[in-house]
């Protein structure tokens, strides 16, 4: 057990196109020391995946992010 709490405490995965990485949850932030997003979950939006924050341009969809508040993403 000691070995597997190690691996997943220092292993990240790729990003890729974001479709089965959940922005609440997953562990998928640059921050080494919290890599998941602190601010609470909205209601309902506890399986929204980070693919829903990029636009098709591959940027940030910063009106999204705004309206999540979600300012551990640095963009």
């Amino acid at each position: 057990m000691a070995i597997q709490d190690l691996i997943q405490r220092g292993t990240r995965w790729r990003i890729g196109s974001s479709e089965r990485i959940k922005v609440w949850g997953d562990a998928w932030l640059l921050d080494e020391d919290n890599p998941t997003v602190v601010t609470p979950c909205i209601e309902g939006m506890e399986g929204t995946m980070v693919n829903s924050l990029i636009l098709p341009n591959a940027r940030w969809n910063f009106a999204l992010i705004d309206t999540y508040s979600l300012a551990e993403i640095e963009i």
